[in-house]
């Protein structure tokens, strides 16, 4: 059940009695690729026309008026004003990953068109912790982060702040989001608290060379390949032509694979689990053993996307934001992509869940301030604008979903309804997993590539360092 729209929030309902609204906003296509996790990459704007953003947003801006006759009216408490609503001038400080180019386009530009008196200040996450800048008294009011910033960062700084009471009092709607993603951002918090909103998605797929595949005369990937078929294909696909070594698969992570079957690293109980990981394990062999496919994991998106560029790649399992950027710098690869490959046991099912999310950090003196401009930039009109740019909307109205990508024309004709057929998974990712956790896993996922140990050595092996890992953090009072 809908509550009601709230003058200066705005849940951005365009025409819910069926009319569709082509909106054109801001944003620079990107597909989340901000912090942790999903490592950011340069490149070009897809597509940065601030004409083009201007007219779709008057023509937005009529439609909405029209809309908003069709609401209905909000709450009597949703009514009460704040400074930004009542016009009067507010700074703000965010705490994000963007570089400056995506935080003017993505957060600050969208702001000021509707509230110019609002300022956004960045301060940018490379360096500053959360730690550090309560240390200085320099904390922020919007925290921008992908969700393993929760775990790290957030949470144990005690800056996580529960966004519920703001939620009620401005009959905000979170049904207008992706359920499995309110899920999971409740997932942090025992009582379900919101400590954050979903701001951006992030989608991954099975990218492959179409010339490869020509040339080679092997059919190419299609949606709902399991991993069985996928590493035959791969195996078809790897070999020496001319002098060149063509691989047939990589992926941008060791987890990608397990984390289909919501595996942990570390469980709740906080024990090592990966001797859990044998099925995972069995097929990463499976794929990595191929003569000439036995190559260390990049680690990297930059590092996958290599071989992919100078085709050399026949396929990758990567989150395609770097190749639908990089379309401009080489138009030649002609290139599309597919579902992410799957368990036969466990069919629909894509890699782990993961998401840009918008909080307000608990020490904020602005609160209501914060969450006014943290619902604008999850407003239709904003999300419609990203998704037309090829960054994935969170929200769930199928009306906005199906207008992703539809600004960028390298995109046309490419099969991008397999970014969203899969239901994302999303394993518990504990407070102990961390970079020495991860370098630990990757480090015993190469000696399977190497085939110098059986698996399940190595995997009791590596659950015997994790926990050596944990006790040391538990004895230093981490």
């Amino acid at each position: 059940m809908h509550t009601a729209a709230v003058p200066g929030i705005g849940d951005g309902r365009l025409c819910r009695g069926g009319r569709d609204v082509e909106g054109h906003t801001e944003t620079d296509g990107r597909i989340a690729r901000q912090q942790s996790g999903e490592p950011s990459h340069g490149g070009g704007r897809i597509m940065g026309q601030s004409i083009k953003w201007m007219i779709g947003l008057g023509v937005m801006a009529t439609l909405l008026g029209a809309c908003g006759k069709e609401e209905k009216q909000p709450a009597p408490e949703a009514t009460v004003m704040d400074r930004v609503t009542a016009g009067e001038p507010v700074t703000l400080k965010v705490w994000g990953g963007d570089n400056e180019q995506v935080f003017q386009e993505q957060m600050v530009e969208p702001i000021r068109r509707k509230y110019p008196n609002v300022t956004l200040e960045q301060i940018p996450l490379g360096g500053n912790t959360l730690e550090k800048l309560i240390a200085s008294g320099n904390t922020p009011d919007i925290m921008k982060a992908t969700k393993n910033f929760m775990i790290f960062q957030v949470i144990p700084q005690k800056m996580n702040y529960d966004m519920t009471p703001l939620i009620k009092k401005y009959g905000y709607d979170l049904g207008r989001y992706d359920a499995d993603m309110i899920k999971s951002m409740q997932g942090f918090s025992d009582k379900g608290e919101m400590y954050a909103l979903p701001h951006i998605k992030v989608v991954h797929s099975l990218l492959y060379n179409k010339q490869l595949f020509d040339r080679f005369g092997v059919t190419p990937p299609k949606d709902n390949m399991t991993w069985d078929e996928a590493i035959q294909l791969a195996a078809r696909m790897t070999r020496v032509d001319g002098g060149v070594q063509y691989r047939g698969m990589d992926m941008q992570f060791y987890n990608m694979i397990a984390s289909q079957l919501n595996l942990e690293v570390i469980d709740r109980s906080g024990k090592a689990n990966m001797s859990a990981w044998t099925r995972p394990a069995e097929l990463f062999k499976r794929l990595y053993s191929i003569p000439g496919n036995n190559v260390a994991i990049p680690g990297t998106i930059a590092r996958v996307m290599d071989p992919f560029y100078k085709e050399t790649l026949a396929m990758v399992v990567v989150n395609p934001g770097p190749m639908i950027t990089a379309s401009k710098e080489y138009p030649q690869l002609s290139w599309d992509l597919a579902t992410v490959p799957t368990y036969q046991e466990l069919p629909n099912t894509d890699p782990y869940m993961n998401y840009t999310f918008l909080g307000i950090a608990a020490t904020s003196k602005l609160k209501d301030e914060a969450f006014r401009v943290i619902a604008h930039l999850n407003s239709d009109e904003v999300q419609i604008g990203f998704n037309r740019l090829a960054t994935p909307t969170v929200l769930s109205d199928p009306a906005i979903q199906k207008q992703f990508a539809a600004d960028i024309p390298e995109l046309k004709g490419k099969n991008v309804e397999a970014l969203f057929k899969h239901k994302q998974s999303d394993p518990y990712v504990s407070v102990y997993f961390d970079n020495t956790v991860d370098t630990l896993v990757r480090q015993k996922f190469n000696e399977i590539i190497t085939g110098a140990k059986d698996n399940n050595t190595i995997l009791r092996e590596l659950d015997e360092a994790i926990e050596k890992n944990i006790a040391d953090k538990k004895q230093a009072g981490q």
